[in-house]
């Protein structure tokens, strides 16, 4: 996650998108979170990718659900 200061918002987030790594603003419609964590533990990890480009690596018999739905 960087601050992108040469935007015209000092203060806005930029996301890179864990599946291609390009900038992905905070704002961004396309902004999807993903929390990643391991059964028995506390631990987690956030992941920032692009909405069609994680619906794209799943397997089309995965329930999309409103959160992913086009």
């Amino acid at each position: 996650m960087t601050t992108d200061s040469s935007l015209e918002d000092s203060s806005t987030i930029i996301y890179s998108c864990a599946i291609c790594f390009e900038d992905l603003p905070a704002d961004s419609p396309d902004l999807v979170r993903i929390t990643v964590d391991k059964p028995g533990s506390e631990a987690y990890q956030q992941l920032f990718v692009h909405r069609d480009q994680f619906v794209a690596c799943l397997d089309s018999r995965v329930d999309l659900g409103e959160i992913l739905e086009p």
